[in-house]
């Protein structure tokens, strides 16, 4: 049996042909040689990325000339907190349970290999450079890319609405289960001092309902959890996002789902069209890509899922979704420039999302 590596100097290229032999990618060719060369490099928290260019030892049809080696970090408390969660055995677990029924566009994983006892996680995955660009949450995206975006992530929710499957992937975390509910933790620890560092540059009106966030976590997730069930990826963000050409199959890619959950409640769209847009883009286009994302579902078969409901789940969407700026804004490494520069500016968006959708009237008293 193929032994899953523990760390990126264990990729060889003897292991990488048996790797893609094992897969069915290659015959009766070899990876005689191999070029390596770090992805983000220092900015990675839970993971490791490569792009192996593959040589082989001989002309090797359909072979891949290139892939993406992704791995747990190897930083002790990351990786800690990585296992904790299992996010690498959810992501992993995604690629095989979920991945061939997806009804979106992912990289293709030429191998999948786990080693729960060791720990060890490893995905060899479709190298898509030159074919697609990444996104990237700080330049936000154009009205036309998010109309795209918001299509295709309700033909995704829709493809898998109260989808029999779901019950059965027991691996994947409801949104109320404990390793979900964690984030409300961090979410209430961190709200006095973001509240107290940032509160003069915030709108007033988000003091009240930010605050109250906290305490009425775990019931707003366990209403999540009693509505229509489907697969949400949960870090739904232009920086996890690729783009190709308009119309073709990689027009839009979408990666790491680490964090893939099963529930209701329209997180993946709240997260998206308020920290993903310009204010006033946002403003001036929400509610129409809200009744997109709802005509496309309704079109693709969801049923007993009114407008108005399903507007008021993406108003809750978006004031669940400060987790993400509260917890950044005092976490964050603030000497990494962009790192700081996301921070300040989703931390704008959103905020300014919740006061201008008085999201937080939604909240149970």
């Amino acid at each position: 049996m193929l032994a899953v590596p523990s760390n990126m100097n264990e990729i060889s290229p003897a292991w990488l042909t048996e790797a893609l032999r094992a897969g069915g990618h290659i015959e009766g060719a070899s990876v005689a040689r191999m070029q390596s060369t770090p992805i983000g490099e220092g900015v990675g928290f839970l993971g490791e990325l490569r792009r192996i260019e593959l040589h082989y030892d001989r002309p090797a049809n359909g072979a891949p000339a290139s892939l993406i080696a992704k791995l747990p970090t190897t930083f002790p408390e990351a990786r800690e907190v990585g296992m904790q969660f299992r996010y690498y055995e959810r992501e992993n677990r995604f690629y095989e349970d979920v991945a061939p029924h997806i009804g979106l566009r992912i990289p293709r994983a030429y191998y999948i290999g786990s080693d729960l006892d060791a720990g060890n996680f490893a995905l060899l995955l479709e190298d898509l450079t030159g074919v697609a660009r990444l996104g990237d949450q700080l330049a936000a995206c154009d009205i036309p890319t998010a109309e795209m975006v918001v299509r295709e992530l309700a033909r995704f929710h829709a493809a898998w609405w109260n989808h029999p499957m779901v019950e059965n992937l027991d691996w994947m975390p409801r949104v109320n289960d404990p390793v979900q509910l964690y984030a409300g933790e961090l979410y209430q620890a961190a709200w006095p001092a973001f509240a107290q560092i940032w509160g003069d540059t915030l709108p007033k009106a988000l003091l009240e309902p930010g605050e109250k966030l906290g305490p009425a976590w775990t019931a707003v997730m366990d209403d999540f959890a009693t509505r229509d069930q489907f697969i949400s990826h949960t870090d739904f963000r232009l920086d996890n996002m690729l783009f190709g050409e308009p119309g073709s199959d990689t027009e839009l890619i979408v990666i790491d789902w680490q964090l893939c959950v099963r529930g209701g409640g329209l997180y993946d769209l709240g997260y998206f069209v308020s920290q993903s847009l310009p204010v006033e883009s946002r403003r001036k286009h929400e509610r129409n890509l809200i009744r997109l994302y709802h005509e496309t579902l309704t079109s693709a078969g969801v049923t007993n899922y009114p407008f108005e409901r399903c507007w008021d789940d993406y108003r809750i969407a978006v004031l669940v979704a400060l987790v993400i700026p509260v917890s950044a804004a005092v976490n964050t490494d603030l000497s990494n420039p962009r790192g700081a520069a996301v921070m300040k500016e989703i931390m704008i968006r959103g905020t300014t999302a919740v006061v201008d959708l008085n999201a937080g009237e939604l909240l149970p008293s």
